[in-house]
């Protein structure tokens, strides 16, 4: 089942975005990875370079600068749900692994927001998908 996670948000400073957040609306890190930080109430920001490397492309002005965040257990699964519903999905870019060793796809809705879904932070299943990689079966 796909569960809705955070907002994240693309700043150009994640330092300055947080204190931002901390000093107008008293949110504080609970989980700070220097260039990813989720705030208190679940507002997560990502540096804009970070997000420029992992994705390998550059923002261009007046492109979204936000993403809805979502998991899922059966990533393959939701990935043929997702080109069933839309027929010709605009990716951003397809299934692939990110740098966390878990599966991820990024695609715009049909009004163009971004959309990421994540493969559930389950170390078994990660584990066995590295041991056996043609294997999507659930576990």
């Amino acid at each position: 089942m796909v569960k809705f996670k955070n907002v994240v948000l693309i700043v150009r400073d994640v330092e300055r975005a947080k204190e931002f957040y901390r000093y107008l609306f008293g949110l504080q890190p609970i989980a700070d990875f220097g260039t990813n930080v989720m705030l208190t109430e679940g507002l997560c920001l990502q540096e804009q370079g970070a997000w420029e490397r992992i994705c390998g492309r550059s923002l261009q002005d007046g492109e979204s600068r936000q993403i809805l965040y979502f998991e899922d257990e059966d990533l393959a699964l939701f990935a043929k749900k997702l080109e069933h519903y839309m027929k010709n999905p605009r990716y951003l870019h397809p299934l692939q692994e990110a740098e966390d060793g878990r599966r991820v796809l990024r695609f715009y809705d049909e009004d163009g927001h971004l959309l990421e879904v994540r493969e559930s932070s389950s170390l078994k299943k990660s584990a066995r998908r590295l041991v056996f990689p043609s294997s999507d079966k659930k576990g």
